[in-house]
Parts: C-alpha cells; sequence; structure tokens
C-alpha cells in the first residue's frame, strides 16, 4: 500500500473524509495526546510545520492500552502528538528529496466543560405521570456522552441524577405547543439555572411535526433544555449524545452514507462519528 497515516484510537477527533486532507484534532494538554499509525512509512521523516503540535515517534509498546486501541499492521511505526498552544499544524512524512509523501492536518482545541444536569420526572396528577427510567442510569449515560464529546475535547461533567417532582400536572404525552403558556414552558420553569444544559427524561413526548412517533426527544439550545421520553429507538445514551449536539449547535444530518455519525436523525440512531466541521462549531 501507499504511505498513509491512520488513527490509533477511534472518536478522539479524527476526521479522514476532512477535505483536502484527513484531520486529528489534539488537545492543548500535556498529558492527553492523540496517536497516529503510519502505514507503509520506511525511511520516510516525519514532522509538524508549526510548533503548536509536536510529533515523536514512539515504541509501539508505548501506546496506552486502553481498550478500543486499534491493532497496528505488520511495519507500521507510531507517532504521538502533542497539542502545545492553539492552532493548526500539517504532520508530514516527507522522503530524502523532501517530498511530501502524506500529510494529514491537526488542529488544537482546549477543553471545554459542559455541566449538564439529569432530571427524571413525575408529576402530582392522579395518577402521576413518570418516567420509568432511574435516576442511576445517568452515570453510565455521562460515560458514554464523554466517549462521543472526546472527538470535540468537551467533557460533560453532571451531578449524580435527580428524580423531579413536578408540583402540578404534564401532559400524556408532554407536547411542545409554543413554548411559552405550554408544558415545554412548565419544565423550563424548573430547569437547573446553574448548569449549561438540564436533561428532562420524562415519559412520553410528541412535537406537531411528528405526532403519534416514537422519536420522543427535542431540544432547544436557546432553552438550555432537552425533553426525553421512554421510547427513543436504538441506545438511548446515543440518542441523548444527539440531542447534545443539538445543545451545542448542530444540525441534523440525513444525507446518505451518514449513518454512521452521532447527528444522524433518521431510524437506527446508533452513530458516534463527528466531523471536522461539527467539531470546530462546537469548540472553535
Amino acid at each position: 500500500m501507499a504511505a498513509n497515516f491512520d488513527r490509533v484510537f477511534p472518536f478522539r477527533g479524527w476526521d479522514k473524509d476532512a477535505t483536502p486532507v484527513k484531520w486529528q484534532m489534539v488537545p492543548v494538554s500535556a498529558t492527553d495526546n492523540r496517536y497516529l499509525y503510519l502505514h507503509d512509512g520506511t525511511g520516510l521523516t516525519v514532522s509538524s510545520n508549526n510548533a503548536a503540535v509536536t510529533v515523536t515517534e514512539i515504541r509501539l509498546a508505548d501506546l496506552p492500552g486502553d481498550w478500543d486501541k486499534r491493532p497496528a499492521l505488520a511495519g507500521d511505526r507510531v507517532f504521538k502528538l502533542r497539542g502545545a498552544s492553539k492552532g493548526t499544524a500539517r504532520i508530514q512524512a516527507k522522503n530524502a528529496a523532501s517530498t511530501v509523501i502524506t500529510e494529514i492536518e491537526a488542529s488544537t482545541k482546549n477543553k471545554l466543560t459542559k455541566k449538564v444536569t439529569f432530571y427524571f420526572v413525575r408529576d402530582t396528577a392522579t395518577p402521576p405521570h413518570r418516567t420509568t427510567r432511574a435516576p442511576a442510569e445517568a452515570a453510565e449515560w455521562v460515560r458514554v456522552l464523554n466517549y462521543i464529546f472526546r472527538q470535540a475535547n468537551i467533557e460533560i461533567v453532571s451531578p449524580a441524577g435527580t428524580r423531579l417532582t413536578f408540583a402540578g400536572t404534564l401532559g400524556n404525552p408532554l407536547r411542545w405547543v409554543n413554548g411559552t403558556t405550554d408544558d415545554w414552558a412548565k419544565l423550563r420553569g424548573v430547569r437547573d439555572a446553574g448548569a449549561d444544559h438540564t436533561f428532562f427524561q420524562i415519559w412520553e413526548y410528541e412535537q406537531p411535526s411528528a405526532p403519534n412517533t416514537t422519536t420522543g426527544a427535542g431540544t432547544l439550545a436557546v432553552d438550555k433544555m432537552t425533553v426525553c421520553d421512554n421510547r427513543t429507538p436504538a441506545v438511548h445514551s446515543h440518542v441523548i449524545a444527539h440531542e447534545l449536539g443539538h445543545a451545542f449547535g448542530l444540525p441534523d444530518i440525513s444525507t446518505a452514507g451518514s449513518q454512521h455519525h452521532i447527528m444522524w436523525h433518521m431510524t437506527n440512531m446508533s452513530g458516534q462519528h463527528l466531523s471536522k466541521a461539527e467539531v470546530d462549531l462546537m469548540n472553535p
């Protein structure tokens, strides 16, 4: 094969479809590094053209032992990327004549921390409406969210999932009407004012544009809140990540071949990928 760079760990900010060259996000950090395999790169000299990103060749045995490490191919060389400061670099592999044989773009990102509060809602109707999901589930959701949003160097921090009893009656299903006098507005009044985003886990949610469906979730970034019900399809934590993507400014994706993206909004919402453009939008 021709010499080319490839990721070592998935979902750490790699976009093989970026143009004009593949792209890697690198945190500005002394400890949170990124790694590349160089396939078929014997005899090539690898360097960075910007001190914002340093590149160091390491042994295969020196790679972190994280569970999601992709196996090396025979003869692969391994390189560690460290983000020294904000900036963009080209990581280039050159031959003896200083001709660039293969390269990627590496952009550094400062860490963003987002506080997300998870409320597990019931109301005081007779009988009460309540979510069937338990607050203990939130810890696993946060673990998955951080695996996904690590691609953008965004960390989700969250207090323990909390049961919230709403003093009054909410709809069954809870419907968006106008966001001002409806059940959405009632929940907005009890969101966590100290959080970047409040996630309300409820029983059933509908939007006028999609009644009687299993979509089951809605987000308004301006309101800093999501309402999500028990019926969401596929992997629930991925649905939450999709909704937080909207909270962080991302639109839906429905183009063919994009099912592996977290912002894919059709059926089977189980993708995890974030593109370079999406990462740049969430974390400039």
